[in-house]
């Protein structure tokens, strides 16, 4: 059985160990590192232009063909407004509409969903979206159709329709998955996340915050753009006349949304945020009430198994909670809330909750779901690969036509929406393609039967969406090698919470099958258990030795934790096979893991040894579901030690801390999330276990029940295991429970205490002191936004002040309504386009606001094609960080208004702010 798989698993190791090198398509994030009041690295250092290594491609072409302001009216994006501008009718017709796309996609989750306890309903809202947006998408990117309301509609219903016409015409036998609670479970995961996470909405619906800001403002100017582009690629708000250079799919899954519902979108981006959480949370439930219950062989685990994913997955910190409590640090929001997304110095470590409290829409954040979406179709095709008996290729693949249909289309809209996602998913599904044709004897049919499948997946992500990469262009594209690896003891903080968790599992997994002599492992089991206690003592030595800053009982649990899981997965594959040869190959891999150590590269180690066990699981003969689990402990050890190997190149590189915060920031999302749903599924199976040793009802003939069991010693040493799953677990809520208020409290003062799910709300009391005594006050755009939105179609493009990312609410005006502006914030367009272009519009720009001489402001107005020009309080008292000034002269302001009447008008006046209308 090994060698069989031998090809796939190299192929499995290689790419994951090259993770880094092939996102070399992807852009560097613009994630916030440290506000800069808490900044360890001067703000002087961070670059606002480019330091790529390479010339950015010319082709294609970063802008628009015409000038945006020419581009066709797209305005039907709040059509409902006048009804749900008020937020709780705003939140009854978003929950009518997640019922709508519930409906439209149950036939397709229950047609691509055989084997799932939930029939797939976990899943059917994302595919209704998927499915209809894409639809939407592609027409629109020929310019067959425009982006509008009517469209997205239609689109669901053409969805729906197909759906449920295919679904009634299946010829589908019923499931041989027993379905106690059906999809019960996943829709009270769906409801659970989402009105958790409007709850916390509602309590800070801000959009912006002068300190903790976050990206909201980038991700609201994007969404609000695409809800007024009426094709794609859609227009850059921050870059007048420019294409969006980003991966901005996910959003468009947003925008579509919003359009589909028609709810103004500084509330529906308050509305789609839990959405999105809700989506996750409802995926995991499916995954992992299917993954508990084939582990566990007893249908009735599905609930645990679904409560463990949403605990786990959803609600889980990562260990700085635990760490602060220790130390008994004050609970406040640096070194609570933002310390635990910065586990790992030079990196970012977020996670669901983090993400779901902080409130983004970033991409990563829209790309969860999705991710999911493809487990569990992989899992899907990895239990089918269990069952069927026949040989030829096409047979096996004939019943998975629309499950590599669908997988194509997720792996493709991942490409789209966040590219460092696609390698580690890529593999995957690779490899659970491998699974589906794991019982053909050839191995060259084997082989041909999984790179085939593989290919139509590949081409249908790349061919589907082939407009996007046509029109996208990769900023940075190198790698290099780490400088320094990651901290071990850092590293532990973050994920040795869940490796712990995936131990226990295994424990427990192992003892279930070994009843008979639960505590005689034997001399085949002790020699790798002895082993992989070298290794991890050797491990412990060397960072006490070369870390002695490290606290020593994070260091004894680094080596226990290494140790016993290597001993569990070990002891595993010795039960399948107890060859001379297997046991050389794990006598090098532990040479070769203490080699590691020994040189320093702790964390490289331990990943190598998580991805080892992984992989010994995967080439075990365990039934599909453990082996899956394997394969996702395997991904997720191979991206993380991929991180210590290379890096990403990108315009970070000249910070000394911070030059792989990108690599760092994106790997790790995944290897989080695909660590916790291995978790999940061990953990749920194991809380059965604890609960019931009821083994009726088996639903995998090939699980082995020795009828020599000890029902008294497996209840004890379940309950036991399961104990200790319960207290890594509470350590990791101690994060929700004790970060969760600090982040609510970052608001303005004078805020209501629970307000609307207005995002602009926040602009009616929220005021920044300025220089020389000046108030910056944000009533008055409150109003010029307003205005903008209600009374001027199209895609005129502004002037406003841009005075750099997260402070000042520069862009404020484009930030809200989506309207184009001559340069937006600088340091975010320098990770999509060339530098040169954003240095030359600042100075243009400032020179609108400061030249006395009105011939030089008109030919401004002229090459950017300005319309509108917006002066204000941001604009008369903001300091502009390249002057040190205010960014516009009363001298400036003053010619602006001396041209009224000639080259101007009044098109809008409230309070000191006033709107210039610019006169053909």
């Amino acid at each position: 059985m090994i060698h069989r798989h031998a090809f796939i698993l190299a192929m499995l190791v290689f790419g994951a160990f090259v993770c880094p090198a092939a996102i070399e398509a992807a852009p560097a994030s613009e994630r916030q590192t440290t506000p800069a009041a808490v900044r360890t690295v001067p703000e002087s250092k961070s670059p606002t232009t480019s330091s790529r290594t390479q010339p950015l491609d010319s082709s294609p072409n970063p802008m628009l063909d015409d000038r945006v302001g020419s581009l066709p009216v797209v305005s039907d994006a709040r059509w409902s407004a006048s009804l749900t501008e008020h937020s709780l009718v705003a939140v009854i017709w978003w929950i009518v509409l997640l019922n709508l796309l519930f409906i439209a996609g149950l036939p397709w989750s229950r047609l691509l969903f055989r084997f799932a306890v939930d029939q797939g309903a976990g899943f059917s809202r994302l595919l209704a979206v998927l499915l209809a947006a894409y639809i939407v998408w592609i027409l629109a990117s020929f310019e067959f159709i425009r982006f509008t309301a009517p469209a997205a509609a239609v689109s669901l219903l053409v969805v729906a329709a197909i759906g449920w016409w295919l679904y009634v015409r299946s010829a589908f036998t019923p499931s041989p998955v027993p379905r106690k609670h059906g999809p019960i479970i996943s829709e009270i995961a769906f409801w659970s996340g989402f009105l958790f996470f409007l709850l916390l909405r509602w309590f800070n619906p801000d959009s912006w915050h002068p300190t903790w800001g976050g990206e909201k403002p980038m991700e609201f100017a994007h969404i609000n753009a695409l809800l007024r582009t009426p094709y794609f690629p859609p227009y850059d708000p921050w870059f007048s006349d420019g294409i969006l250079n980003y991966y901005y799919y996910g959003e468009y899954l947003v925008a579509w949304l919003m359009k589909l519902s028609g709810i103004p979108s500084e509330i529906a981006y308050n509305l789609a945020q839990p959405t999105i959480m809700a989506l996750l949370a409802s995926g995991v439930a499916s995954i992992g009430s299917t993954l508990a219950t084939r582990l566990s062989g007893n249908h009735r685990a599905d609930v645990f198994g679904a409560s463990a994913a949403l605990v786990i997955v959803i609600f889980m910190g990562n260990l700085v909670a635990l760490q602060n409590l220790i130390q008994r640090v004050p609970i406040e929001f640096v070194s609570w809330t933002w310390a635990a997304s910065r586990a790992i110095t030079g990196g970012i470590t977020e996670f669901p909750y983090f993400t779901g409290l902080y409130g983004d829409l970033h991409a990563h954040v829209i790309a969860l779901p999705i991710t999911v979406l493809i487990m569990g179709l992989s899992l899907e095709v990895a239990i089918r690969g269990d069952l069927l008996t026949t040989t030829t290729i096409w047979q096996r693949t004939r019943p998975v036509v629309l499950q590599i249909a669908v997988l194509g289309l997720a792996l493709g809209s991942l490409s789209a929406a966040n590219a460092w996602d696609v390698p580690l998913y890529a593999a995957l599904v690779l490899t659970a393609l491998a699974m589906l044709h794991q019982q053909q004897k050839n191995l060259v049919r084997q082989v041909l039967g999984t790179l085939s499948n593989a290919l139509v997946v590949l081409i249908i992500a790349f061919v589907g969406f082939k407009p996007f990469h046509d029109h996208f262009s990769a900023l940075f594209s190198s790698v290099a090698r780490v400088r320094t690896g990651t901290d071990i003891g850092e590293f532990g903080l973050h994920l040795f919470g869940l490796i712990t968790l995936i131990a226990l599992g295994l424990a427990g997994h192992d003892f279930h099958r070994r009843r008979s002599a639960p505590l005689r492992i034997g001399i085949p089991g002790g020699m790798p258990l002895m082993m992989a206690g070298m290794v991890g003592m050797a491990t412990m030595m060397v960072a006490m030795r070369e870390l002695p800053a490290l606290p020593a009982p994070l260091l004894s649990t680094v080596g226990i934790a290494l140790g016993s899981l290597g001993a569990i997965a070990l002891i595993l594959l010795s039960r399948f096979s107890r060859s001379f040869t297997v046991y050389m190959t794990l006598a090098a891999l532990g040479g070769l893991l203490l080699l590691i150590a020994m040189r320093g590269w702790l964390v490289l180690a331990a990943s190598v040894a998580v991805a080892a066990i992984g992989a010994l699981i995967w080439i075990s003969r365990s039934p599909a579901a453990m082996r899956f689990t394997g394969l996702l402990i395997a991904a997720a050890g191979f991206a993380a030690a991929g991180v210590e190997i290379v890096y990403l190149v990108d315009d970070l590189q000249s910070l000394e801390d911070w030059y792989r915060m990108n690599t760092i920031f994106k790997i790790y999302n995944g290897v989080w999330i695909t660590l916790s749903v291995a978790a999940a599924g061990l953990v749920g199976s194991l809380w059965f276990r604890s609960t019931s040793q009821d083994q009726a009802n088996s639903i995998d003939s090939q699980l082995d029940h020795s009828s020599n069991s000890s029902p008294i010693s497996e209840s004890v040493v379940q309950r036991v295991l399961a104990a200790l799953a319960i207290a890594v677990i509470a350590a990791g809520l101690l994060y929700p429970l004790l970060a969760t208020g600090p982040r609510l409290d970052q608001r303005f003062a004078g805020h209501p205490w629970l307000g609307s799910l207005n995002a602009l709300d926040w602009m009616d009391y929220g005021s920044l002191p300025a220089s020389d005594g000046n108030v910056i006050a944000f009533a008055d755009d409150r109003n010029v936004i307003d205005w903008f939105n209600d009374e001027v179609p199209g895609t005129p493009v502004i002037a406003e002040a841009s005075i750099g990312p997260y402070r000042g609410n520069g862009s404020r005006v484009s930030i809200a309504t989506g309207l184009p502006t001559i340069i937006g914030w600088a340091r975010h367009e320098s990770q999509q386009r060339d530098g040169a272009p954003i240095a030359g519009r600042l100075v243009d720009l400032r020179e609108l606001y400061n030249s006395t001489d009105s011939v030089r402001k008109l030919v401004i107005i002229e090459q950017y094609g300005v319309e509108y020009i917006v002066v204000g309080d941001v604009e008369r008292f903001s300091i502009d960080p390249a002057t040190d000034r205010p960014f516009a002269s009363s001298a400036g302001l003053e010619s602006l208004a001396s041209m009224v009447g000639t080259s101007l008008e009044v098109a809008f006046e409230t309070g000191d702010t006033v709107v210039y209308r610019v006169l053909t």
